[in-house]
């Protein structure tokens, strides 16, 4: 069940690497 997380993690990767 870490999938969700690992698709929030890459979003908030991308978020982090825009900033």
């Amino acid at each position: 069940c870490y999938k969700v997380v690992q698709e929030y993690i890459d979003a908030f990767s991308d978020y982090a690497n825009f900033k």
